[in-house]
């Protein structure tokens, strides 16, 4: 019947070559775990090679010196993302890393979406979606270290307890929203 018309498939884009500084480690292993790490710091595998990053890399640039939940989520899909990327490609490997990347980076946008609400009861019930991405992202952390997936486990605690002060931090919005409206 008809034609489909001519378009141009984008061209993937070429993988960006590395900046290895001074701190790059070229183990294939992970070689310290996060909690031996300096304040602030985390390990990203870049193109077979370990890099000490600062764990503000990336940010808005914002130096307000308070509490910033837009920012602390940003940080922490940036995390989930960098970790769904080193998880194995196995079959469980696969689901898990696409569960976890759908619920760990949702919170991110469902707050900004929690910000424009319309209403009180709008404005809950969009934190409380945030909230329940929080629970499942923790839930698939807990499991990727129970089995574990990395190694070693151990890697995962901070992004682990960062999972879990979020919860509470939305579980306590959440209460005190409702109280409030």
């Amino acid at each position: 019947m008809g034609r489909t018309p001519n378009v141009e498939q984008p061209r993937p884009r070429p993988k960006p070559k590395p900046d290895r500084g001074k701190d790059a480690v070229t183990s294939a292993e992970y070689p310290i775990p996060d909690d031996q790490l300096p304040t602030g710091k985390w390990l990203c595998l870049w193109d077979g090679a370990w890099e000490v990053r600062d764990e503000g890399e990336g940010n808005t640039g914002k130096a307000t010196g308070r509490y910033d939940l837009e920012e602390r989520l940003l940080r922490f899909s940036v995390r989930i993302v960098r970790l769904v990327e080193e998880l194995p490609s196995t079959r469980s490997g696969n689901h898990i890393a696409a569960q976890l990347l759908r619920a760990g980076t949702s919170p991110y946008p469902n707050h900004g979406e929690a910000q424009a609400a319309e209403s009180m009861k709008d404005f809950i019930h969009k934190l409380h979606i945030s909230l329940k991405e929080l629970r499942e992202a923790y839930r698939w952390l807990k499991l990727i270290q129970s089995l574990p997936l990395l190694e070693p486990p151990t890697r995962l605690d901070q992004l682990i307890d960062e999972a879990d002060q979020l919860i509470r931090i939305f579980t306590a919005s959440i209460r005190t929203a409702r109280k409030n409206s």
